[in-house]
């Protein structure tokens, strides 16, 4: 059975935390890394500590870098690029 939606990170997993609903996913991931095309069950929320990568919505490119919050959208199908390496915290 192919899985229809990705888990909280295509990243390393570095630690998780579980608090009042919520899970707290610390993850990095390394230079030059390219997510494929993939959606999340849940809404994600990201905020980059440090790092850049480009995210892919359909044609459109978002560059993010460091301390910048961003929000993919349940079953929104994107991608990433990673240009340095990121570390981030994410929440769904």
């Amino acid at each position: 059975m192919i899985q229809q939606f990705s888990p909280i990170t295509l990243g390393e997993r570095l630690r998780t935390i579980n608090a009042a609903g919520f899970v707290l996913t610390e993850t990095t991931h390394q230079p030059n890394h390219k997510l494929r095309r993939h959606k999340h069950e849940l809404t994600n929320i990201a905020f980059t500590l440090n790092g850049s990568f480009t995210e892919i919505l359909d044609k459109r490119r978002f560059e993010c870098g460091s301390s910048e919050l961003g929000i993919q959208a349940c079953r929104r199908s994107a991608r990433k690029r990673v240009r340095s390496q990121r570390r981030a915290l994410s929440s769904h």
